[in-house]
């Protein structure tokens, strides 16, 4: 595990250390990205933003398409960005792209499973 450029979120080079990460913790969202995408650069500011102001209880994993080969294999990740969210270790809102408004709306559903 590693803290990578967010505070808030941590990184696994193995898909086993990320099943297990997710089965201990009720709420997590992990975010897929990688260097060279040119849209996942363009939201990083509000990928940034959402993430730090999310409540502490949602955990932030993020992983690089191609540092983390193993884990995104896993994930079964096809596309960047890709944004995951595991409720009581099980998957439960996906979103690939990067429109703003999507992006929003992504965080806000799980915010908003968190809050009741």
């Amino acid at each position: 595990m590693s803290h990578t450029g967010g505070d808030r979120e941590i990184s696994f080079s193995k898909r086993d250390d990320l099943k297990t990460f997710i089965q201990q913790n009720k709420h997590v969202i992990v975010r897929v990205s990688a260097v060279w995408c040119g849209p996942c650069k363009k939201i990083a500011p509000l990928i940034k933003e959402r993430v730090n102001n999310l409540p502490n209880n949602i955990q932030v994993v993020y992983v690089d398409l191609d540092k983390h080969r193993d884990v995104a294999s896993a994930l079964k990740i096809k596309n960047v960005p890709t944004f995951l969210s595991f409720l009581d270790g099980a998957p439960d809102v996906c979103l690939v792209g990067a429109d703003s408004t999507n992006v929003k709306s992504f965080f806000n559903k799980v915010v908003a499973k968190v809050s009741n």
